[in-house]
């Protein structure tokens, strides 16, 4: 797995239910960091991922976001396939949006 420098790791993957799936995780420093493959997801990861992604529209693009999760009930959000029927016929819109939104950000 990749370790981040300085951090000790528990080496023993764990699992976490969300929902009807399953999350690998490790233990670091006393924390959950999620495991994807042999990668540990740090938080500087999700911000470079996906906050650098929108820059300055992040803050918009995550309130529409969590208005359309309490919007939805806590059956669906646990549910893979209800999810995706949920999130599906949005992902392009809502992908199209939040770039529109990042490009205006960066525009001002």
């Amino acid at each position: 797995m990749r370790e981040t420098p300085g951090r000790t790791t528990t080496k023993t993957i764990q699992q976490d239910a969300l929902g009807d799936e399953v999350a690998y995780y490790v233990e670091m420093d006393g924390k959950k960091r999620y495991v994807m493959g042999d990668e540990i997801l740090e938080p500087v990861d999700f911000r470079r991922q996906v906050t650098e992604r929108f820059g300055q529209a992040f803050p918009q693009a995550w309130e529409q976001a969590v208005q359309i999760v309490e919007q939805t009930d806590r059956a669906t959000l646990e549910s893979r396939r209800k999810f995706y029927e949920v999130y599906q016929p949005r992902r392009d819109e809502l992908a199209k949006a939040w770039s529109a939104l990042s490009k205006q950000a960066r525009s001002l």
